[in-house]
């Protein structure tokens, strides 16, 4: 007899995906994926405006190492692992702000 008990629906995991490391590093929701992927852009652009030798010495363009909001791609575990040392004030957030708030 095959089970069709309905599954509840598992809520979507977020993170930012770094190209260049191909490094995933998980968001506490969409909404901070966002702003996180914003954050390291806007870095990243000051960074290669700066030291504009490194796209040559990397030999890789600006755009190309933009980081993007996805999905989580692992198991919700690490995810939550990820999340439990999130280090909001390196990302600029402020941890006792509702969740989602980037003030």
């Amino acid at each position: 007899m095959t089970d069709t008990t309905p599954q509840a629906a598992q809520p979507t995991l977020h993170a930012i995906f770094v190209p260049g490391p191909d490094e995933y590093h998980a968001a506490p929701n969409e909404i901070l994926a966002h702003y996180m992927a914003e954050q390291h852009n806007a870095a990243m652009a000051e960074f290669f405006e700066k030291n504009p030798d490194y796209l040559k010495r990397w030999n890789t363009s600006a755009e190309l190492c933009r980081a993007e909001v996805r999905e989580w791609p692992f198991d919700a575990d690490e995810h939550a692992e990820q999340i439990a040392e999130f280090d909001y004030a390196g990302w600029g957030l402020d941890p006792n702000a509702p969740q989602g708030s980037t003030s």
